[in-house]
């Protein structure tokens, strides 16, 4: 396994795992999916982003983007995706200890990661618990026609 910063090159890999994330977790909230959509998202924020390859391959990825938080002069690392195939979930803890390991490294204040409300929903919070994350705030979505 190798955990490298996101490159332009990635994209193809990315817009299948966006596509494995969307039928696992996205579809179920109606959310419809669009691979050329997906790579594009990937091209605008690939530099704030890191893969895991195994066989050249990705088989996961965290793609984020850096914003200000409003409140304080520290930026914030904020995930957008963080996804690894299922046979290779074992891996997921050390890409997100990578992309904390990246943060510190680039001065970067607070990693803001989410996650979705489903059956693994109380699983997640353990882990970022665990992890030292504290919740933030709950979103709500309302898809409109």
């Amino acid at each position: 396994m190798i955990i490298r910063e996101a490159r332009l090159e990635d994209k193809e890999d990315i817009g299948n795992l966006v596509k494995e994330f969307h039928d696992e977790s996205l579809k179920d909230y109606g959310i419809s999916f669009n691979i050329e959509c997906a790579k594009d998202t990937f091209m605008k924020h690939y530099q704030s982003s890191l893969v895991l390859i195994q066989d050249n391959k990705v088989i996961g990825a965290i793609i984020g983007t850096l914003i200000t938080h409003g409140m304080d002069t520290k930026k914030a690392y904020q995930e957008m995706m963080w996804y690894v195939t299922k046979t290779h979930r074992r891996y997921g803890i050390k890409l997100l200890k990578a992309l904390e390991a990246k943060c510190k490294e680039n001065g970067i204040g607070y990693i803001v990661m989410g996650h979705m409300t489903n059956k693994k929903s109380e699983r997640v919070e353990r882990l970022y618990t665990r992890m030292g994350y504290e919740m933030l705030e709950v979103q709500y979505m309302k898809t409109l026609s």
